[in-house]
């Protein structure tokens, strides 16, 4: 790849392994794109280790001739930069868009747990935060992220993972362009991405009401029971890039929120549109 006077020469073909899947996740957090450089923009106080992690990985997948550099615009960003354009060229090509509208790339989801799993870490190593709580609040891990799409992405990353994630949106600020979004997991799931951290905490025990299948979590049915059906009207409700069905006086969505909670009121939802 040439730019300018500056030619960058790497192999043709880059394994998607745990590395790339780690630094693609911090890049989803915390990277920006111009022209041929690629910045990583990390807390110099809290993220000083990420910033190593990182220096290491790319070395290690690029080659040891890659161009790295440190820079402390202001005291509290450490940017982390790499000047190479085949490297910029393929993040281009992944994650393209900006804060707003970054996406967790395909070749990811599909990938083996381990890989979905790094990729989740190194986005959490970037936007995430690890909190102890104590016993009453337990161990909590929460993402942020300005990315409506993304949010629901790593949403769905951790089901892939076989996590029960929670996706919400916050209160838009005044100073902000957009309202950010929170995916948070908790108790075990949380040191399912941050096993380091297990004897450091206690975990309470978590009724366990779904169980993982090739399909996606499911709760064991207990019981069915018989009722007999009547004519009552049903009304569809188009809006845009959804439908709502009014049942009984009560309105159900055909969605499905990124944690499966929801999940019952389509099944609802089904139903109604089969009587």
């Amino acid at each position: 790849t040439s730019w300018g006077v500056f030619t960058w020469k790497r192999r043709r073909f880059v394994d998607l392994d745990e590395r790339l899947a780690w630094v693609l996740g911090l890049f989803l957090a915390e990277g920006t794109l111009k022209h041929n450089k690629v910045f990583f923009h990390l807390n110099p106080t809290t993220k000083a280790v990420t910033a190593a992690q990182l220096q290491t990985y790319l070395k290690a997948i690029f080659g040891d001739d890659l161009s790295i550099k440190l820079a402390r615009p202001k005291s509290s960003v450490l940017q982390v930069i790499v000047h190479d354009g085949v490297f910029a060229a393929l993040v281009k090509k992944l994650i393209p868009g900006n804060v707003y509208s970054k996406r967790l790339p395909g070749d990811i989801l599909n990938s083996p747990d381990v890989m979905r799993l790094a990729a989740l870490r190194g986005w959490l190593d970037g936007d995430g935060h690890f909190q102890a709580g104590g016993k009453k609040r337990g161990v909590s891990l929460r993402g942020v992220t300005a990315s409506e799409g993304l949010a629901r992405d790593m949403g769905q990353l951790a089901l892939a993972c076989g996590l029960r994630p929670s996706v919400l949106r916050r209160k838009k600020a005044s100073h902000q362009r957009v309202a950010s979004l929170d995916v948070y997991l908790n108790g075990a799931d949380a040191l399912s991405v941050y096993p380091e951290r297990a004897g450091q905490v206690a975990v309470a025990a978590r009724p366990k009401l779904m169980e993982k299948t090739p399909y996606g979590f499911a709760a064991v049915v207990e019981r069915i029971e018989e009722q007999e059906v009547v004519d009552h009207p049903v009304y569809c409700c188009e809006v845009e890039e959804e439908h709502s069905l009014i049942v009984s006086g009560t309105a159900y969505h055909q969605c499905v929120g990124a944690g499966g909670g929801t999940m019952w009121m389509t099944l609802a939802c089904i139903e109604a549109v089969r009587l």
